[in-house]
């Protein structure tokens, strides 16, 4: 039996779908896939670190009768165990200052699906307090968003740039074309300089596809995994003490 998981990481978004955390940042600062952070653990930290904050929610433009005491209960509970009550989504200027500085402290938050609006309030005399931090470890993906990530992009089917298996894509009597693309890749790219980042996979696959755009995935996968040394992981976080990538002639 296989327990039901209501929401990823990055790290998991990274891993299932073979985007480097970068490539996934940028999906969300430009709002392709929604990411959340959990304010159950916001309010947990701010309780037992007996931090002078206090964590507020509220619906705009609904009568304060309907919400305020199922709100204030939740508030109270040490126990909120229905997932999707936990989150708040992060908007897409929140994610662009984590993206940049590797952090956010939170203040506020709104989600406009429900109008609901979550904020910290400093109490009286703890100006100098700091805000709880958000950080990329923070972040959520949930199920819901992840699998309409999946489908708008249509990562989970075979269209008319794609093939459903290898078998089929070595079937093609292109085979002479990839190999050519695949050994010319290689010369394009490595060795790549000690004062340059590695290429993601996206990059790679652009690459490949200014070649020849009719290639299916499967296809240039293939080409992008055999025209890159065995001891390269490709993807990651850039380092900003190095220059980004670029093919051989443009070095």
């Amino acid at each position: 039996m296989t327990a039901k998981k209501y929401y990823y990481s990055l790290i998991d978004i990274s891993i299932l779908l073979d985007l480097s955390i970068d490539e996934l940042m940028h999906y969300g600062i430009t709002g392709q896939l929604g990411m959340f952070f959990d304010w159950a653990l916001i309010k947990s930290e701010i309780s037992i670190k007996n931090l002078p904050l206090s964590l507020t929610i509220k619906y705009i433009g609904q009568p304060p009768h309907l919400w305020e005491g199922p709100v204030n209960d939740m508030l109270k509970s040490e126990h909120i165990k229905n997932p999707n009550e936990r989150l708040f989504p992060l908007s897409t200027g929140q994610l662009s200052v984590i993206n940049k500085n590797g952090f956010i402290n939170l203040i506020h938050a709104y989600d406009d699906f429900d109008g609901s609006t979550l904020e910290i309030v400093k109490k009286e005399g703890s100006e100098q307090v700091e805000y709880p931090i958000l950080n990329l470890s923070s972040i959520i993906v949930t199920s819901f968003s992840y699998e309409q990530f999946v489908k708008d992009n249509q990562l989970n089917k075979a269209d008319k740039n794609d093939c459903f298996d290898g078998k089929e894509a070595f079937e093609n009597d292109n085979i002479p074309n990839r190999l050519y693309f695949t050994i010319g890749l290689n010369k394009e790219v490595w060795p790549i300089p000690g004062n340059m980042n590695l290429p993601s996979k996206t990059e790679l696959a652009e690459l490949v596809m200014a070649k020849d755009s009719g290639l299916c995935r499967t296809d240039i996968d293939a080409i992008i995994r055999l025209s890159t040394p065995d001891d390269i992981i490709l993807g990651g976080k850039k380092k900003k003490d190095k220059i980004p990538f670029a093919p051989v002639h443009l070095r």
